[in-house]
Order: C-alpha cells, then structure tokens, then sequence
C-alpha cells in the first residue's frame, strides 16, 4: 500500500494529478482494499523480515523492483492491474475510475 501511495503522489509532484485527484485515487485505492478484504478477497500479509531478504534474490537474478514483479504477475494471473508509471496503464485507470 505505501508503494501504491508513494507513486501516485510522485505522479501529483510531477504535475501529473491535482491534489484533489491524487487523494481520490488515494482514497478510492484505500476503499477497494478494505472492501476485497472485507469479502474474502484480499489477504493482507504482514511483511517480515524473511520475506523482504528473500526479494532481494529476486531483484537482483531479474533486475526488476517488486512493483514491476508484482504488476507482471498480476496479470498473468489475469488481474486487473495498472502501472501507474506507464501512460496507457494510466489512461486505462482513469477510464476505470471515471476520472
């Protein structure tokens, strides 16, 4: 979550969202977490220290960040998921959320 929120508030510092749409995606962001999670749907994992060692093998054999690696398995496994970083990805959210 608070890389999710990281990067949309770079997206606001560069310009790129209103402070008024950076904390509606926030918020729409927070809400449709707490409601997957509410339903079943979503698992929140706290993070250990083993899980954060164990990325880093990751991220070094693959030269990817673990967002990249978390959005290319999201889709493969036919998640609706967006690259706030990409142009289109972000094209396609603002589609999503009527923005």
């Amino acid at each position: 979550m608070s890389e999710s929120i990281a990067a949309i508030d770079k997206k606001h510092r560069r310009g790129e969202l209103s402070l008024e749409e950076r904390d509606l995606v926030i918020a729409t962001l927070l809400n449709k977490t707490m409601e997957l999670a509410e339903k079943g749907n979503l698992i929140i994992v706290p993070i250990k220290p083993q899980l954060v060692q164990a990325s880093w093998r990751i991220i070094l054999e693959r030269h990817i960040s673990a967002d990249d690696y978390l959005i290319e398995r999201a889709k493969e496994e036919g998640f609706e998921s967006y690259d706030v970083e990409d142009e289109a990805d972000c094209i396609r959210l603002e589609e999503v959320l009527n923005l």
